[in-house]
């Protein structure tokens, strides 16, 4: 059964992953690839170091392989699975309404209280486990919206 901690592993995951590609592991040699994130623009305004942390590196042998075609061979499976149907949700500034959904009826198929607030925010309230009742709750946040961005090779 999936839970809780599933949902908010499939958020931090499309948070920082933002459901484009995976890589597999490959050899050592690598060439170094800007982040999109990186720009002059930002390397001007943060100075030079700026374009280093702004850089990514990929090894040069490393075919990139569509999230799709690669989810069946990754584990957690239903972890994996999950964050590719979130992946494939359209989600940009202020039209967040089927992601809403999605959230919705996942927390409603675990069967946690699950709500929409009045400015559209989804809270999804799991209770502790037997015995962890006095312990203080864990509270994590992330956004349900996506910039969309075009990536060229991708």
């Amino acid at each position: 059964m999936k839970s809780l901690k599933m949902i908010f592993v499939t958020l931090a995951l499309a948070a920082l992953l933002l459901g484009a590609c995976v890589a597999p592991p490959a050899a050592t040699t690598s060439a170094p690839v800007a982040s999109p994130a990186a720009s002059a623009d930002t390397e001007a305004a943060a100075g030079p170091s700026a374009s280093s942390a702004l850089t990514t590196t990929i090894p040069s042998t490393t075919t990139l392989v569509p999230l799709k075609d690669a989810v069946a061979t990754m584990d957690p499976q239903d972890v994996w699975q999950n964050f590719y149907e979130l992946t494939q949700i359209p989600r940009p500034s202020h039209h967040e309404e089927q992601v809403r959904d999605f959230l919705v009826q996942f927390g409603q198929d675990l069967g946690l209280e699950t709500i929409v607030d009045d400015v559209g925010n989804v809270l999804i309230r799991k209770p502790a486990a037997p015995g962890l009742e006095n312990l203080e709750g864990v509270i994590l946040q992330a956004h349900m919206d996506m910039v969309p961005q075009k990536w060229s090779g991708f």
